[in-house]
């Protein structure tokens, strides 16, 4: 009996047959997925929605000096490095935050659903309303956890009292709520 090799994930398979058809001209799709083992019909619509996907163009229209950027993705950074997933609403908020502190006024819903989408490295996870409850429901060993993590990371930045906010307050201050019933959400999560 021989070694099984290990299996190639599909999206890659998928790439190197389309790669492989811009190689390879004169052959089908047909082809190319038997040879990538994929399925064709799967193989055929990517190979439409990316003739329909229009060219990604650098916006002109800047919100964010490239170092905001970057505190922005320092902060989803630090919210992962302690057990916690960012949501959409809350990223949203921070931006306006920086926006805020540079005397600039908040960016548009439109603008910042541009920009979430336009993240590569950020991996998105959308979830059920009620899953929420799973994700954040943690045991008392986790919680207890959290608060050792958060205690040390108040002493290593000299985070006194007077310094912290209720969250919930400020966020409610710079993010549109919504009324109505429980909704689905989108967390930011490592990727592995």
């Amino acid at each position: 009996m021989q070694p099984s090799q290990p299996v190639t994930p599909v999206k890659e398979r998928l790439l190197e047959a389309k790669q492989w058809l811009i190689d390879n001209p004169q052959e089908s799709q047909s082809v190319a997925a038997k040879i990538f083992k994929v399925n064709q019909s799967t193989l055929a619509m990517s190979i439409q929605r990316e003739k329909r996907r229009p060219k990604q163009r650098e916006s002109q229209n800047k919100m964010l000096t490239a170092s905001q950027e970057q505190a922005v993705h320092s902060f989803i950074k630090l919210y992962l490095e302690n057990r916690q997933a960012p949501t959409k609403e809350i990223v949203f908020g921070a931006i306006c935050k920086i926006r805020k502190n540079h005397g600039d006024s908040p960016p548009s819903k439109s603008w910042f659903t541009e920009w979430w989408t336009g993240q590569p490295g950020l991996h998105k996870i959308k979830t059920k309303a009620m899953a929420q409850n799973r994700i954040t429901a943690q045991d008392e060993d986790d919680i207890q956890v959290w608060f050792q993590k958060y205690r040390t990371a108040l002493e290593k930045y000299e985070i006194e009292q007077h310094n912290l906010y209720n969250f919930d307050k400020w966020l409610s201050d710079w993010v549109p709520q919504r009324s109505g019933s429980a909704r689905s959400n989108c967390w930011l999560v490592r990727q592995s």
